[in-house]
């Protein structure tokens, strides 16, 4: 594994940006999903989204988010899919919604510089925390996220979308 970076957050999130070599069992409880994503490469250096079905996702349909990339920096995406879990949990479905329309919703201008980099170099980011500073999430204060973003290319090697997938307390 190789840690490329890890980053605190003023609102408690810990996100760690890690080389696309990374094991799966390294990454905690993002691991099967870092193994379907390894699974898909196909060869390449980063697997494209044509490549996935919608069986690869079993036991997480519904918490499942991909977008497409508009540009890296600033960075900003539209999401091509939000999945119905996540609907459900934010009360808010952004498929087809620009990304940089939900800073200071759900997303910080750190979430942004995180994406940016890991345009950039490449990177699975992995991240932590809870929604617990943003008021309208109160009930979700006692449960904790861990995102896991892995970088699609149509060509193998250049990055145009984003598939994360959202594990709620573990789940």
């Amino acid at each position: 594994m190789t840690l490329i970076k890890q980053i605190g957050d003023p609102v408690g999130w810990v996100t760690s940006l890690y080389t696309t070599d990374t094991l799966p069992d390294e990454l905690g409880p993002a691991a099967p999903i870092k193994a379907i994503w390894n699974d898909k490469r196909a060869g390449a250096a980063i697997p494209s989204w044509d490549n996935f079905q919608y069986e690869d996702f079993v036991g997480y349909h519904g918490w499942v988010a991909v977008e497409d990339v508009l540009s890296i920096d600033p960075y900003d995406s539209v999401f091509r899919l939000w999945g119905t879990n996540l609907v459900d949990v934010f009360n808010l479905d952004l498929t087809g919604k620009k990304a940089s329309a939900y800073k200071g919703v759900i997303y910080t201008e750190n979430d942004f510089s995180i994406w940016t980099e890991a345009l950039q170099t490449k990177a699975i980011v992995v991240a932590k925390g809870t929604m617990n500073w943003v008021e309208q999430y109160h009930h979700l204060y006692d449960m904790e996220f861990t995102d896991i973003t892995l970088p699609l290319s149509d060509d193998g090697v250049s990055i145009n979308r984003f598939v994360t997938v959202t594990l709620l307390d573990g789940r």
